[in-house]
């Protein structure tokens, strides 16, 4: 199961995302049916101090031939969009 929501209980404190609550739920009636399951949770990920996932550009909607992995969009140092950990994962 992936969480893919960027908000948690600690980065906003009472309101856990709608897509961690989901995720929760259903790894709980897969584990009642007995199936093995993993959870990557990325609030977690982007939660972590100096770890920042940034968005994507799109560059693929205007000019397939220049998207490409890892993705060159960033870093960004005007916007101070800097060590992307999209990479990473």
């Amino acid at each position: 199961m992936i969480s893919g929501a960027d908000r948690n209980d600690g980065s906003c404190p009472g309101e856990m995302s709608k897509t961690f609550r989901l995720s929760r739920l259903v790894i709980e009636t897969l584990q009642q049916l007995n199936f093995e399951t993993d959870d990557l949770d990325l609030s977690l990920i982007t939660s972590e101090a100096g770890r920042h996932i940034h968005p994507c550009k799109g560059c693929v909607s205007t000019a397939m031939p220049l998207c490409h992995w890892p993705c060159s969009c960033y870093p960004n140092h005007a916007i101070g969009q800097t060590n992307d950990w999209m990479n990473e994962i």
